[in-house]
C-alpha cells in the first residue's frame, strides 16, 4: 500500500527513528523536514517516514491535505497526538466528535466566498507572521509557537 510513496530507507525494527536522534533544536528539526520534502515529496506530494513500527505520512500537496481534513474516515487521530501540549488541542488534532463539533461552525465561517474576499488580508497577516518567525529561526532562540499562531488567527479572523 505504501510501496509507491517515497521516503528515506528505513532500518529493520527502528525504521527511520535514527535520523531523529541528530536533531538538537527546533531549527534543526525544521531544516530536516524541509530536506525530507525537497528530497522525497515530488511528484507525489507524499512522504513516508517510519518510527519503529509506526508509519507516518507527510502530505505536502494541498489536494492531499484537503482530502485528509474533509474525510469522514479520517476523524480519529493516532494516539501520538495525545502527548500533552506538543501540538495543542486545535482543529487539526482533535478526535472524532470533538473534531466535528469544531469543524461545523468553522465551515460556516470559512466559505469559499468569505475566504476569497479576505485573501489579501490573510496574505498581509501571513507576511507579518513569517517576518516574526524568521527572527527566531535566524537567532535559534526558542519560543512558544502557540502564542504566535493564536495571535495570527485572531488577527486574520478579526482583521
Amino acid at each position: 500500500m505504501t510501496a509507491n510513496i517515497p521516503g528515506p530507507k528505513p532500518w529493520p525494527i527502528i525504521g527511520n527513528a535514527l535520523l531523529l536522534t541528530r536533531l538538537r533544536s527546533s531549527k534543526e528539526t525544521f531544516q530536516f523536514l524541509i530536506g525530507l520534502c525537497n528530497a522525497f515529496s515530488l511528484p507525489a506530494g507524499l512522504i513516508k517516514f517510519w518510527v519503529g513500527p509506526r508509519l507516518g505520512i507527510i502530505a505536502t500537496n494541498p489536494k492531499h491535505i484537503e482530502t485528509i481534513l474533509t474525510s469522514p474516515t479520517a476523524l480519529k487521530k493516532d494516539p501520538i497526538y495525545n502527548f500533552a501540549g506538543l501540538v495543542g488541542n486545535g482543529i487539526f488534532v482533535r478526535n472524532g466528535r470533538r473534531w466535528e463539533e469544531l469543524r461545523k461552525p468553522l465551515n460556516k465561517l470559512m466559505t469559499k466566498k468569505i475566504v476569497e474576499s479576505n485573501l489579501n488580508m490573510f496574505h498581509e497577516k501571513s507576511i507579518i507572521l513569517c517576518q516574526v518567525l524568521k527572527k527566531y529561526a535566524d537567532s535559534g532562540e526558542s519560543f512558544n509557537l502557540r502564542h504566535y499562531a493564536t495571535n495570527f488567527t485572531l488577527d486574520a479572523i478579526c482583521g
